[in-house]
């Protein structure tokens, strides 16, 4: 085992998180390397510290998961709930609280978002009857999910009128009112502990959605088993469009409602025949193999929010939703170049390949495409086909400091440092002119963040002066 699996394990085993592939590794190793430097510890020593030290495992463990998610996300799940789901739950619970748990709910958008449907739904009196716990292992996000204020990014999802209605504009930040605030408790949860607070009672409703992406089939069965032990007999789990038929273990029913999926626990919140999908023996392989299609109703969805899920490595989210583009017929190009991202990401090189490959044929001077069949080349230690699609973005692309600084980096791997000196040099300037400047990408997260790419530069214009020796890639 390396030094980094070592790690790995260590987050794996206290919170369930899978660090595997290229981006989640550096990311770690990246975050490791900074807390040696302020704890002043070494790899063996700083193991040992975290394995003892909890709010030092949290702290760590908070840099290595996306927080980045919206108000009323996946709305139709949400007006689901509301309208159909939640007065039947009403009508079980009678005159006692209803419960609700937003687990891993990140800075609160998704409880929050609760509150307001329910309230704009069914009024205060019922909102007065359900209780909303929200929790997360990340205790800085919970901070500022206490905090309830956002950017303009958070509201992506909502109308203008509803957030007007419900925070107050500060400056460039928005805050909740207090009145919604009340009725959301926030509280660490570690999905992976073995009992969930049991004081904080059963809960008839159980959203987990757009979290299971970090954890492997196993964690997830553990985790549903931990649900349903804090769940009423009749109660209801909702996971993320793009992740219900992944995590059908046959614990729950798997119930539909006009497309969409949640589980039910008891026999009372199934819809009636034929919309619930029943788990008998023989009809069981079925469910699982029947595909997760919104209603025709439901509009395709928006480019720039596969974007951003990209953005977000929520790959499994982001193929749902460009598949769902690509049976319609719509956007094809940039969905193709998205597709072909999640190839490289999953390691199938090759259909990447043909992929960019097609794109290019279309328009041969997509700089997304170019440094992607770049990186493909590359990963697929091509030097030559690499440097020749980095060559022609730079020459297609004369601005772009990403282009320059792909090329300049595979001229640098394949023993060519005084060529490579001139493209590191361009990348160089633009970026030290500004870090701001734009790589001229449209639709892929091809760029590491803009200042470590200007220090990785003047790293490598050192490593090629006259007397060093160039890093091999294994180095960098």
């Amino acid at each position: 085992m390396s030094w980094l699996d070592a790690f790995k394990q260590l987050v794996y085993d206290y919170a369930g998180l899978l660090l595997d592939g290229t981006v989640a590794e550096q990311r770690l190793q990246q975050h490791l390397q900074q807390m040696q430097q302020q704890l002043g510890l070494d790899t063996e020593h700083l193991l040992k510290h975290l394995q003892q030290s909890r709010p030092e495992l949290n702290n760590l463990i908070s840099q290595l998961t996306v927080n980045e998610t919206y108000f009323f996300r996946e709305p139709e799940q949400i007006n689901l709930f509301v309208q159909q789901v939640l007065p039947q739950l009403l009508s079980l619970a009678e005159k006692r609280p209803l419960r609700i748990l937003s687990a891993g709910c990140s800075s609160g958008e998704e409880p929050y978002s609760l509150a307001m449907a329910i309230l704009e739904a069914h009024g205060e009196q019922t909102l007065e009857r359900i209780a909303i716990d929200a929790g997360d292992v990340d205790l800085n996000i919970l901070a500022k999910a206490r905090e309830a204020i956002y950017s303009a990014f958070s509201f992506r999802g909502m109308q203008d009128e509803i957030r007007n209605h419900y925070f107050s504009a500060e400056g460039q930040v928005y805050r909740l009112h207090e009145h919604i605030r009340t009725h959301v408790q926030f509280f660490p949860l570690n999905l992976k502990d073995a009992d969930y607070p049991a004081e904080r009672g059963l809960y008839d409703a159980v959203f987990f959605r757009n979290v299971s992406i970090y954890f492997d089939e196993h964690t997830r069965q553990n985790i549903q088993h931990r649900f349903n032990r804090i769940m009423q007999p009749e109660a209801v789990l909702f996971l993320g469009t793009a992740e219900t038929m992944a995590n059908d273990f046959g614990l729950f029913s798997l119930c539909e409602s006009h497309g969409l999926y949640y589980f039910a626990k008891g026999t009372q919140l199934q819809p009636a025949a034929p919309e619930r999908l029943a788990h008998s023996a023989d009809n069981h392989s079925h469910a699982r193999q029947r595909p997760a299609t919104p209603a025709v109703s439901t509009p395709l969805p928006d480019l720039q929010l596969i974007r951003q899920l990209l953005h977000e490595e929520r790959y499994d989210e982001a193929g749902s939703k460009l598949q769902l583009l690509l049976t319609a017929g719509q956007h094809k190009p940039e969905a193709q170049l998205m597709q072909a991202w999640l190839q490289l990401n999953k390691g199938d090189l090759a259909a990447a390949g043909r992929q960019l490959d097609s794109i290019l044929q279309s328009d041969p001077w997509c700089l997304d495409a170019l440094l992607a069949r770049g990186l493909c080349s590359k990963w697929q230690a091509d030097h030559n086909s690499a440097a020749k699609q980095f060559k022609t973005a730079c020459y297609a692309h004369a601005d772009s400091w990403l282009a320059h600084y792909f090329y300049g980096d595979i001229l640098r791997l394949s023993n060519q440092p005084q060529i490579a000196r001139g493209p590191l040099q361009v990348a160089r300037r633009i970026l030290s002119t500004s870090l701001e400047a734009d790589t001229g990408c449209r639709w892929l997260p091809l760029a590491p963040a803009p200042q470590d790419a200007l220090l990785l530069i003047e790293r490598q214009l050192l490593g090629l002066k006259p007397g060093h020796m160039p890093h091999t890639e294994a180095e960098t």
